[in-house]
């Protein structure tokens, strides 16, 4: 019997070793994220700017999370949908994407010229599929631009040719 328990011990602390070993394997990539590049050809043409695209974790078990919390209407029209994507680039190459998605359309009502404080999901990184390969190696950065408004007139904007072409080269990371 105490034999029995010796070996139950010894199998579990093994168990409890190789299970903490894989959960601390060290990640050999790095992430950035934020709004779509002001520096891309064809920004100042997107009607509804993102400001601002906070991310981060509320617990241990949760999911990474980006988002954007803040929104301006270029027009002056109102606002009642949008539609985002978030890029992702490889650095220091800003004008390769690597992979994209798009969100779900977003009700809204912000009327024109005005910004609004808001909490649209965008993904999480867990849900990215490139991110979740093994042996991946590098920086990568991310970002997130609307590419379908909607107006309370009934008229639709869809971006054409997003990403443009970035002139910006992102800062040396080490």
């Amino acid at each position: 019997m105490k034999q029995s328990l010796v070996i139950a011990a010894i199998v579990f602390c093994l168990a409890g070793m190789s299970f903490t070993q894989a959960s601390q394997q060290t990640r050999k990539w790095g992430l950035t994220w934020g709004r779509y590049d002001t520096e891309r050809q064809g920004y100042s043409e997107i009607p509804l700017q993102v400001l601002n695209v906070p991310g981060g974790k509320l617990g241990p078990n949760e999911k990474f999370r980006i988002f954007v919390s803040k929104i301006k209407n270029q027009t002056e029209k109102t606002v009642i949908g949008a539609k985002f994507n978030w890029i992702l680039f490889r650095t220091p190459d800003l004008n390769t994407v690597v992979q994209t998605a798009q969100t779900d359309l977003t009700n809204l009502n912000i009327g024109g010229n005005k910004e609004a404080d808001v909490e649209i999901d965008i993904v999480n990184l867990e849900d990215i599929p490139f991110l979740q390969e093994r042996n991946l190696k590098g920086v990568f950065h991310l970002e997130v631009v609307a590419v379908e408004v909607r107006y309370a007139d009934g008229s639709v904007w869809v971006g054409k040719n997003i990403p443009g072409p970035s002139r910006r080269r992102p800062a040396k990371v080490d």
